[in-house]
């Protein structure tokens, strides 16, 4: 083994650069060379290490291409034997280079060996390579023509070099050439596919290399195909160059414009014979001679033929119905249009008709012309039965009334207009919902809109400006209109761009709208229902909460005493708890009747039978039914003196309150009258009252007396649910309550109560 101070390797070192010979070895995996000491010496650069493309481009120009070619074609083949001049600081040198060695790693990696010489001046070898040089610098000029007139062909240029593996077999190819026109064509860029090897940019060369290589020298194919990438219709020659068998010249023709003029002909032609099968007229065509060549469906149909395959080759000019003056025009070639009644009775035999009697007739009668000499080439008859079509009127006609009908019932409105020019047709309903007059013009609201709400007019400005922009295709916006006569509504606008041609000032608008104002009463409504249905559900939980406390109360003296009842043997005593469940009892009994009867009330079901009553008798009824409730140093009577007066009203009702008001009143009156009466509040109007001399209340309090649940002592007995069902049988009867109080003076609560005649 040689090592650095070895002799021999310094004899080999020494050898190598007297006859200046030099190694070098290149990775395609990370695309760099590594080059012996004299070559990084000769080439004058400043490290060993240099990538390929960077050497390459040491080459003169005038070889640069092929000596690149050659050397990135050992991907794939094996010879690499080249002499070409390089530039190096010192000026241009020749080197003649050689493949001595290819690897492949188990990492699928190609590593290459080689050598370099550089060929000195004077060399037999070097004269034959400068003859060359010489000649191959002549042929490189005509081909730089060549490939200047090739870079400006109409047509797509590409030219391949095909690579074939140690078997002989096409593997691949490396892009040579690409024109400006198959840049276009394709979509590619050259700088991205010349000298680059195909399966490496992606291009699947497994798909075609072999029919590429199928090619004979001299020969050529043909196809047609789209380019994926620019939807171009291309038409390709594909030409295997005589001299070099690995050479394929590929020509591209684009023919987008001719397919879809060929496919807009075949849709033409299509559609033009389903529209003459599928008219809605009768249509019948005749050839120069006026002999009948063809004829649709609903001719057939029109005149009852029953046998449409034997009257082709009628002539126009024997139909027995057509009037003499109308053949003659024809004959004339010149187009007429007639009215006539058909008559199936003339027919004598023309042509045999399933029909019978006559028609309205109107028949349209064109002269088609020959583009090129110029002569008459076809007859065409149009045969319209007028009974079908006065049919279609009238239901046009219909139809235009009944969306008439519904456009005013239902509040819409539609209009169409140029929102360049601002001029168009409004509907009478479109312009009604806009806050303007039948009279007014489309022109007098669009860019305007002098009735909007200026909250929302903005925004309807701003939307326009973006359709005239082509920013947006359609819009919705809901905006408020303020009319004349002072109302308020809402209209929801559907706004769409038909037509966008602004180099033409054309901005094709379709606006439809309608009036939703009840749709935003219904949703207001809804959101207030969903309000009273959280607050009730609030109301729920406080209900909860007020009685799990008010029934607990009563009912744990209950169940409490009724246990210390059952061992007690003293009389006194038991007396006492009895007296004490009692009392309880007739508490829950009061809870318990205040929540069914609230419910009920607030339900609806009050059962509110009207009856004659006295309502002086009323108030002295309830003063003796709860008179031994009143605690001591308090007296309930009635107000005096009260006049009798004869009312018609929900007695019980009425009864229940007053009933209420002196209960709450005996609670927080410790001494002094609670006093019960009523007055003439107006005209078919009885004010009842309570007026107490207790605590009274604060002035903050009073407006929450009537909600459910409020208490104005929670330390006091009670639900909070007796003047609640004050309000609500005050609600349901039509009338109303209230309180007055001062505090340490007292509280007057009353009930207006409607008479009912």
């Amino acid at each position: 083994m040689f090592t650095t101070d070895d002799p021999d390797l310094q004899s080999l070192g020494e050898l190598m650069h007297t006859a200046r010979l030099g190694w070098w070895k290149a990775d395609f995996e990370t695309r760099e060379m590594i080059l012996s000491e004299f070559l990084t010496e000769l080439l004058g650069i400043a490290s060993n290490r240099i990538s390929i493309r960077e050497l390459l481009q040491l080459t003169r120009e005038d070889y640069r291409d092929r000596i690149s070619d050659q050397f990135l074609a050992l991907k794939i083949e094996n010879r690499f034997d080249e002499t070409f001049p390089v530039v190096a600081p010192g000026g241009a040198i020749w080197l003649h280079a050689q493949l001595v060695r290819k690897l492949a790693t188990p990492e699928k990696t190609l590593k290459l060996f080689g050598y370099a010489q550089q060929v000195s001046v004077g060399d037999r070898r070097e004269a034959e390579v400068l003859t060359l040089e010489s000649n191959y610098r002549a042929l490189l000029r005509e081909n730089k023509h060549m490939d200047e007139l090739l870079d400006h062909l109409p047509i797509g240029y590409l030219r391949i070099r095909l690579l074939y593996d140690d078997t002989g077999t096409a593997r691949d190819y490396m892009i040579l050439s690409v024109n400006r026109t198959a840049e276009q064509i394709l979509g590619i860029r050259a700088d991205a596919y010349r000298h680059r090897i195909a399966s490496e940019i992606g291009i699947p060369v497994a798909q075609h290399v072999a029919r590429l290589a199928s090619i004979r020298p001299g020969d050529y194919q043909a196809s047609e195909w789209c380019s994926p990438r620019t939807q171009r219709h291309c038409r390709s020659f594909l030409y295997n160059t005589p001299n070099d068998p690995t050479e394929i010249v590929i020509l591209n023709l684009d023919i987008t414009e001719s397919v879809a003029a060929h496919r807009a002909l075949d849709e033409q032609e299509k559609l033009l014979r389903n529209i003459v099968q599928n008219a809605p007229v009768g249509i019948e065509i005749f050839d120069r001679e006026g002999r009948l060549i063809d004829i649709n469906a609903c001719n057939i149909a029109l005149f009852g033929v029953e046998e449409p395959e034997h009257i082709l080759g009628l002539s126009i000019f024997d139909n027995p119905n057509f009037p003499a003056e109308i053949k003659a025009r024809i004959r004339r070639g010149e187009g007429t249009d007639f009215t006539a009644r058909y008559d199936f009775s003339k027919l004598n035999g023309y042509f045999r008709s399933s029909r019978s009697g006559t028609f309205e007739w109107t028949a349209r009668v064109r002269c088609l012309y020959n583009t090129q000499g110029g002569g008459i080439s076809h007859y065409l008859l149009i045969n319209i039965d007028n009974t079908e079509l006065r049919r279609s009127q009238d239901r046009i006609a219909e139809f235009e009334t009944l969306f008439r009908t519904v456009s005013e019932y239902a509040q819409v409105g539609y209009a169409h207009y140029n929102l360049c020019t601002r001029e168009g047709f409004a509907q009478s309903v479109w312009l009604r919902n806009y806050g303007h007059a039948e009279t007014d013009s489309v022109g007098d609201i669009v860019g305007r809109y002098t009735h909007l709400h200026p909250d929302d007019r903005p925004e309807l400005l701003e939307a326009l400006e973006r359709f005239r922009t082509g920013a947006i295709q359609s819009r919705t916006i809901v905006c408020r209109i303020l009319h004349e006569d002072g109302r308020t509504t809402w209209i929801k606008n559907h706004l769409i761009c038909r037509d966008y041609r602004p180099e033409e000032r054309v901005v094709e608008m379709l606006g439809i709208n309608y009036d939703i104002t009840a749709l935003k009463h219904t949703e207001r409504e809804l959101i207030d229902a969903k309000e009273r249905a959280e607050e009730a559900n609030k109301l729920k939980s406080a209900f909860l909460a007020s009685m799990s406390h008010e029934i607990r109360t009563p009912l744990n003296a209950i169940v409490g005493f009724s246990q210390l009842l059952a061992s007690e043997t003293d009389a006194a005593a038991r007396q006492e708890y009895i007296d004490t469940i009692a009392l309880n009892n007739s508490l829950l009994l009061q809870i318990v009747s205040d929540v069914l009867d609230l419910a009920r009330f607030e339900s609806g079901g009050l059962d509110d039978v009207r009856t004659e009553f006295d309502a002086r008798e009323l108030c002295r009824e309830t003063v003796a039914s709860l008179r031994q409730l009143a605690p001591a140093g308090v007296a309930l009577r009635c107000e005096e003196p009260l006049p009798a007066c004869r009312m018609r009203q929900y007695r019980q009702g009425v009864a229940r309150v007053l009933s209420n008001y002196v209960r709450n009143a005996l609670k927080f009156t410790l001494h002094g009258t609670v006093t019960v009466g009523f007055a003439a509040q107006r005209p078919r109007s009885i004010r009842f009252y309570v007026r107490d001399t207790g605590i009274g209340v604060d002035a903050d309090k009073l407006p929450h007396l009537f909600e459910r649940f409020y208490k104005v002592d929670t330390f006091t007995q009670g639900t909070g649910l007796g003047l609640p069902i004050c309000q609500s049988i005050a609600e349901q009867i039509g009338g109303k309550v209230g309180a007055e109080s001062l505090v340490g003076t007292g509280s007057t609560f009353w009930i207006d109560v409607p008479t009912v005649e």
